[in-house]
């Protein structure tokens, strides 16, 4: 099972909530998570703006040349190999099971951890993030965005991958 050069996201968004600095009130951010599998060995995971018009368009439905572009631009962001908060490793594991690691400093030293299965022939990840120990980001499941979503979907039961 091929998972290399795939970009998987997921269908519901994330709620996140940031500080605000100067007022001390909190910021609410929706956003759609994204994870791509460079080759056999880095991963990238980045997140953009949930797009509330057409949250689905992107599944099976990006135009190639489009496509093209968007996977030439992560290409080159995880060759050149400057953005350590983004890139990560990862490892295949028995049973179809699947590890990504991501360490960083940011204010504090920040180990992430995405622990999970592979689903659908490689065509889905499903799986919770950890964050130095800790749940940050409850199991979702994440679809590859190049084909379009199975019917019916994986649910998303919310328990977190041990």
């Amino acid at each position: 099972m091929n998972i290399t050069a795939k970009e998987f996201r997921t269908i519901k968004p994330f709620e996140s909530y940031t500080e605000n600095d100067v007022q001390g009130g909190l910021t609410k951010s929706v956003l759609d998570i994204y994870l791509y599998i460079y080759d056999n060995f880095s991963v990238m995971n980045f997140v953009a703006d949930y797009n509330k018009q057409n949250p689905l368009e992107v599944f099976g439905n990006t135009p190639k040349e489009k496509r093209l572009v968007q996977l030439n631009n992560l290409n080159k962001s995880i060759e050149k190999g400057n953005d350590p908060v983004s890139i990560g490793k990862y490892s295949l594991l028995d049973n179809n099971q699947i590890e990504m690691k991501w360490n960083y400093y940011y204010g504090e030293n920040i180990e992430l951890i995405f622990k999970g299965e592979i689903l659908l022939n490689g065509d889905a990840l499903k799986g919770t993030f950890y964050k130095n120990g800790e749940v940050d980001i409850p199991s979702r499941v994440y679809y590859n965005i190049d084909k379009p979503l199975p019917d019916p979907l994986i649910p998303e039961d919310d328990e977190d991958i041990t």
